[in-house]
């Protein structure tokens, strides 16, 4: 019996050794588990669940289900706590705290549907903080595949069809890679990057803000105000460095203010606080643009204006919209005109504070006529405003920087832009700056370029399109997902072609210089002929009538096709040498072709005719 006992106790013992050995594998299981989904989820994917969880939470709350916003919230936190905590914990100790104490209040206290909207908004940037610096550290360490996976966790500036993309960290970080690069250059280069991209974005967010309150969308105003703080969080060190820790005091104030104003919907003192905030930060740029930097970008400013304003009145006709695909590229060029401006607004501002709000409010202006599809002709006087202002602010050193060229640098660093997107693998970024690199060109060449040598204009229009007999285009390339050789073989075609059309165009086949020269030629040449008796003097001076007369039409001819004023119908396959529009006034151009044969028949029928009608007349006639 007592056996048997012992027997039963041994089973009971060994029962349940089992059953503890087999809960412990499932916890080192269920803990291999978690950390290899911690290993395999990407940074970028893990904080997109996380916003996308705190987003699902929102609308919970907006539909008055707190029990199930609370189980989103405890699912992001779970995610953090599996994905991202880890790697953040060690390079940002301090963000990784505020990150967990958000989500201690979101659990703790009531949830609010516009607290929860600045929190989610916050915490976002927050994790891209935390991003930033875990691919510092991971680069200065020579961790190359944690710097690669982090750096994917990042935000761009808003991406429209004219905006230069943000491709110079990837690009970077590829460099350090190949071990082309060196860790310190690679950390200025990215965070160089990261802060323009995120002080742009911070701005954007303003503007965002105050278009909410404007239509009274408080979530919304939630939101775009987590944002507006969580960037500059981001760009703080930057700021203290520049301004202190006193500066740095009374914007943390004014960040009180706008959070508090969010949450509890106070649209008065809102607008106040963030007036305040962005009247504190005008002056501050994180990432300061080099000198030639500043000077393209104002000559970008001053170029997409003319250019909106443009494409607007090709689109717009007695306040209906004729041309949609127009209207839409007006729209886009006049809000990148003003993320443009944003970037050189600290340089205008130390200038003449009044000149740049001038400067800003016209812009502004021009967006809203478009939008009220205001006449054209208005809008075209604005964005001349808007263009004398700028040119009365831009500093002199700055004008002798921005010459006739300008357009044709920019253009190329479009170009450039181009080869960069598509050797990190960003089609889309590379079209965007295709298309905006084409949109300048155009502006720039075809009109002018067309009168003179069409030729050259239609083989630039193929390269950046479809392509030619013998060569594919850079938007086909772009389509088709090209190798980087492939496609940097057109760049480098259209560069020359540019370059080509450039030349061309520079030679001096100006009104001026011939036309009053020729018209004394021609008066003095019309007297020869009704004075000099000799009939081989007379033909001489007929000839030369006529040369005067056709180099005087194609001067006059050309020079209004290039100002706009006549139309333009190129000669294709007509090939002059540039000098014989320079000297002779001969274009390939139906107008100007057409009006010197008309000129001739003309001189023929009134001055050889009369003479055959004399030789043929009686001789009694001629006699009397």
């Amino acid at each position: 019996m007592v056996s048997r006992m012992k027997k039963h106790r041994i089973i009971a013992m060994a029962s349940s050794s089992s059953l503890i050995a087999l809960l412990l594998i499932f916890a080192l299981l269920a803990t291999n588990l978690l950390a290899l989904k911690a290993q395999t989820v990407d940074p970028w994917s893990a904080a997109d669940q996380i916003r996308s969880e705190l987003f699902a939470a929102q609308k919970e709350i907006l539909a008055s289900r707190p029990d199930a916003a609370l189980q989103h919230v405890q699912s992001a936190q779970q995610l953090y706590q599996t994905t991202l905590e880890q790697a953040i914990k060690q390079a940002a100790p301090e963000i990784d705290t505020t990150i967990t104490q958000i989500f201690s209040q979101l659990l703790t206290l009531p949830l609010d549907g516009n607290a929860l909207s600045y929190e989610r908004s916050y915490l976002w940037t927050l994790l891209l903080g935390g991003s930033r610096e875990v691919v510092i550290a991971a680069i200065r360490r020579g961790d190359k595949d944690t710097a690669r996976s982090w750096l994917l966790l990042r935000d761009y500036r808003t991406s429209t069809r004219y905006m230069r993309p943000d491709a110079d960290a990837t690009l970077a970080l590829h460099a350090f890679l190949d071990d082309k690069r060196g860790a310190e250059e690679t950390v200025k280069a990215i965070d160089v990057d990261l802060l323009d991209g995120y002080q742009t974005l911070m701005i954007e967010a303003m503007s965002d803000a105050e278009s909410a309150r404007a239509n009274k969308f408080t979530t919304r105003v939630a939101e775009q105000a987590g944002l507006v703080v969580g960037y500059f969080e981001i760009l703080q060190a930057e700021f203290v460095a520049r301004r202190g820790q006193e500066a740095l005091a009374q914007i943390q104030k004014y960040e009180d203010a706008v959070k508090t104003a969010a949450i509890a919907n106070d649209g008065a003192r809102f607008d106040t606080a963030l007036a305040q905030l962005r009247s504190g930060l005008r002056t501050f740029q994180a990432s300061p643009l080099p000198g030639n930097e500043q000077a393209l970008r104002i000559q970008q400013v001053d170029n997409q204006v003319g250019l909106a304003a443009l494409e607007y009145a090709r689109g717009v006709r007695g306040g209906k919209i004729i041309t949609d695909f127009e209207y839409q590229e007006a729209l886009a060029l006049i809000q990148t005109t003003l993320v443009a401006y944003a970037d050189i607004e600290p340089l205008l501002v130390e200038r003449d504070v009044k000149g740049a709000d001038q400067l800003l409010a016209l812009i502004k202006k021009m967006d809203s006529q478009m939008r009220n599809r205001e006449e054209p002709e208005d809008l075209r006087v604005t964005a001349d405003a808007a263009k004398q202002v700028l040119k009365e602010l831009t500093p002199p050193d700055f004008v002798q920087r921005i010459s006739g060229s300008s357009d044709r640098d920019i253009i190329s660093a479009f170009l450039n832009q181009v080869e960069t997107s598509v050797a990190v693998g960003d089609y889309t970024l590379a079209e965007t700056a295709r298309i905006q690199a084409y949109q300048l060109a155009n502006a720039r060449f075809n009109a002018r370029l067309l009168g003179t040598l069409p030729d050259l204009t239609n083989e630039i229009e193929g390269l950046f399109w479809q392509g030619l007999t013998d060569q594919t285009g850079l938007a086909t390339l772009i389509n088709n997902r090209a190798s980087t050789e492939e496609v940097n073989h057109v760049v480098s075609l259209l560069n020359a072609r540019l370059t080509e059309a450039d030349q061309a165009l520079s030679r001096n086949t100006t009104l001026s210089l011939w036309f009053i020269p020729t018209l004394v030629g021609t008066f003095v040449f019309v007297v020869l002929r009704f004075i000099v008796r000799s009939s081989r003097q007379r033909g001489l001076s007929l000839v030369l009538l006529t040369v005067c007369l056709c180099i005087v039409a194609g001067v006059v001819i050309h020079a209004l096709q290039m100002s706009g004023s006549l139309p333009i119908t190129p000669v294709y396959g007509f090939h002059l040498p540039t000098w014989i529009g320079d000297w002779f006034g001969l274009y390939p151009t139906l107008q100007g072709t057409l009006t010197q044969l008309a000129i001739i028949g003309l001189v023929y029928v009134l001055t050889l005719l009369p003479q055959r009608s004399q030789k043929n007349a009686p001789s009694s006639t001629r006699a009397a």
